[in-house]
């Protein structure tokens, strides 16, 4: 249904470099290009099994296993979450995938470069060897996001000079030099050079505007090398934020962003005894601050100290400012059904049900007052609230810390523990760090809005976001000194 009024183009592109070249069928739906599903795995050999109406699909690939649902941009490589962030369409009984992200997606699995060249109508498997595939470049609210593209994960060094060019040494790289600098990739870049060296390869990308500040990163799923440029106008409207101190990316998780919901003369819900959720989570976002200044181990930011108005954007603007590692928002629950009770952790990704959906509309309301002009507030809803590349890198971890809060919760509180979900909430979707928001009880239930009024039961919330905390910077500190080591 969401594709009725949609422009669609159909047309067939060619796949060759793997075995007779095939023909694939193509879709394109308001500028984004989709792949038949049976022609592509057809093509690279693999084997397929199809759920009822071609609505669900895993293959068999080599020794991987991929699953595809039609509608749901999340599919599953060996058990795992990968985003391809358009969801998979259904026309004619037949599923058709997102070409880029499914590229990658292959790219990764069969070891081979697949590189798609939209005019020609051509998707050529490079020659075994190369791993530096292609290079992409996209337009955010908040600066460009420049990306390397990789079949595997590669060490890597990134260096700005004179021109503005981005110039990224990649150890270990292999590179098709004419086929990587054919196409100009975006009009914000004057040229793309590769060079080829013994033990490297090197990528550099000549930017129109000035590179003033720019962060630097390995994302998986699929591998690349992501540099976001900043545009320091937008950094500059982050209000206060300017004093909060700058923290390397390298270092371990230690900057904490920690947001109360709402504010102001934005309420949030409201319980039947008067207790106000603007008023409990800047309780508890204070007492979780507390913990950490306690700890000497994090630094906690939070985006407002006060009974005051502070717009998502705001929020997360400042928390990419201060360079956090993670970024939790505390909220308290709403609903109609008076007998709904329990604590719930929410990560970023589109809502899977109803509930997590309404959440989502309750605490993205003040984002609505903020931006009353329909016209405007819609363009700007695509921006926020669908899924994004620049949240795919921290999918996973959200999702673990989503989970390490909700059991934390769960031993702490003594509510039902709801367990995690996903939903599209705006606070969450620009913010360039793993995030999550934490409903903390009902405020609309009669029982949990008096728990809710304890400081005994604030007190306990705080202290189990903070073992949340620990838990996680520890197995990611882990993970991060055995790959170091290797």
């Amino acid at each position: 249904m969401l594709f009725l009024s949609a422009v669609i183009h159909a047309d067939t592109i060619t796949l060759r470099g793997i075995g007779k070249s095939q023909p694939i069928r193509r879709l394109t739906i308001d500028k984004i290009d989709y792949l038949s599903a049976t022609d592509l795995f057809a093509a690279v050999g693999a084997k397929t099994d199809w759920g009822e109406g071609h609505k669900a699909l895993d293959v068999s690939l080599g020794n991987k296993r991929l699953s595809f649902e039609v509608a749901r941009h999340l599919c599953k490589v060996e058990g795992n979450d990968y985003n391809l962030v358009h969801a998979p369409v259904l026309r004619n009984d037949e599923m058709y995938l997102p070409v880029q992200q499914s590229l990658f997606l292959l790219s990764d699995v069969l070891e081979r470069v697949l590189v798609y060249d939209d005019d020609e109508a051509m998707i050529t498997a490079v020659k075994e060897g190369f791993n530096v595939s292609g290079v992409n470049f996209l337009t955010k609210v908040n600066g460009d996001l420049l990306e390397i593209n990789l079949t595997k994960k590669l060490d890597y060094e990134v260096f700005v000079s004179e021109g503005n060019w981005v110039n990224v040494t990649i150890h270990g790289g292999r590179v098709d030099v004419p086929r990587l600098t054919r196409r100009n990739p975006h009009e914000k870049i004057i040229n793309v050079r590769a060079f080829q060296f013994d033990n490297s390869a090197q990528v550099s990308v000549q930017l129109r505007e000035n590179v003033v500040e720019f962060h630097a990163n390995y994302a998986p799923d699929p591998h690349r090398i992501q540099i976001s440029v900043e545009n320091t106008a937008f950094v500059s409207q982050a209000g206060d934020s300017t004093t909060l101190q700058r923290h390397d990316e390298y270092n371990p998780i230690d900057v904490i962003v920690i947001d109360p919901g709402h504010g102001g003369d934005r309420d949030g819900a409201v319980g039947k005894n008067g207790l106000k959720e603007k008023d409990v989570v800047l309780d508890i976002a204070l007492r979780l601050e507390t913990i950490l200044e306690k700890s000497k181990r994090f630094t906690p930011v939070l985006t407002r100290r006060e009974d005051k108005n502070v717009s998502l954007e705001e929020r997360a603007q400042l928390a990419n400012f201060a360079r956090g590692d993670l970024f939790i928002s505390f909220h308290a629950n709403s609903s109609d059904q008076k007998s709904a009770t329990g604590s719930q952790t929410f990560f970023l990704s589109p809502a899977k049900n109803d509930e997590a959906r309404i959440t989502a509309l309750l605490e993205n309301q003040d984002y609505q007052v903020d931006n009353p002009d329909p016209t405007d507030r819609n363009k700007k809803d695509l921006d926020f609230i669908i899924m994004d590349v620049l949240q795919t890198e921290y999918l996973n971890q959200s999702r673990q810390l989503a989970e390490s809060i909700q059991q934390e919760l769960a031993n702490g509180l003594n509510v039902r523990s709801r367990g995690i979900d996903q939903a599209g909430f705006i606070v969450l979707n620009k913010v360039q760090m793993p995030s999550a928001l934490v409903e903390v009880a009902f405020i609309s239930n009669k029982v949990e809005s008096r728990l809710l009024a304890q400081e005994n039961f604030r007190q306990v919330a705080a202290e189990a976001v903070y073992n949340a905390i620990v838990r996680f910077a520890d197995h990611y500190e882990k993970d991060k000194t055995s790959a170091g080591s290797q």
